[in-house]
C-alpha cells in the first residue's frame, strides 16, 4: 500500500497509546494486522480465535481502546463474540473484518458498538482508517478508558450511538 508512511513525530507524545486487540483464527492476518497497527504508533494484541480473544478481552477491557474481529473462526465467531461481551459487560468499539461482501454483514452494523465493516482483503490505510474511526468513536461516546476517565465514568450501551 504505497499511500502509507510511517512517521514517528504524526504521534503525539502526549496523548494515550491506543491499544487494539486483533481476533483472527490465521496467523498471518494476525501478523499483517499487528504490524499495521504498529506502524500507525499503537499497542497491539493478539489472540487466535474467539475464545482467547475472548479471554484477552475480559482480562484487558481497561486497558483497550477497540477491538478487530474476523467473522469466520472456528470454535467462536464475530456473532457469538459480540453476545459474550456484551453478557460480560464488554461495549468497546469495534471493527468487523471478513472476505465476504460487505452487503452480507451489514447486519452487524446493526450492533450499536460495530463501527465498521472491512473486506478481505484490504489495504493498509482501509483497516487503519477503520480503526481510527473506532476509536474515535469511542471517545466520543465514553466507551473506552481515557473517555471513561475523562468523564462521569458512563460505559452504558445505550448511549452509544453511530
Amino acid at each position: 500500500d504505497s499511500e502509507f508512511h510511517h512517521d514517528p513525530q504524526a504521534v503525539p507524545q502526549d496523548l494515550p497509546v491506543k491499544k487494539i486487540l486483533v481476533i483472527d483464527d490465521e496467523e498471518t492476518v494476525l501478523d499483517l494486522c499487528a504490524q499495521l497497527i504498529q506502524i500507525n504508533g499503537w499497542e497491539v494484541m493478539t489472540a487466535v480465535g474467539g475464545e482467547e480473544g475472548l479471554r484477552i478481552a475480559t482480562r484487558y477491557v481497561d486497558e483497550l481502546s477497540c477491538i478487530l474481529i474476523d467473522v469466520v473462526m472456528p470454535e467462536m465467531g464475530a456473532s457469538e463474540l459480540l453476545r459474550e461481551f456484551d453478557d460480560r459487560g464488554i461495549y468497546l468499539p469495534v471493527v468487523v473484518m471478513s472476505g465476504f461482501s460487505h452487503a452480507r454483514l451489514e447486519f452487524f452494523l446493526e450492533r450499536p458498538n460495530v463501527v465498521s465493516i472491512v473486506e478481505k482483503p484490504f489495504r493498509a490505510s482501509q483497516i487503519q482508517e477503520a480503526l481510527q474511526d473506532a476509536v474515535d468513536f469511542g471517545m466520543r461516546n465514553h466507551c473506552i478508558p481515557d473517555a471513561r476517565m475523562a468523564t462521569s465514568g458512563t460505559t452504558d450501551p445505550i448511549e452509544f450511538r453511530h
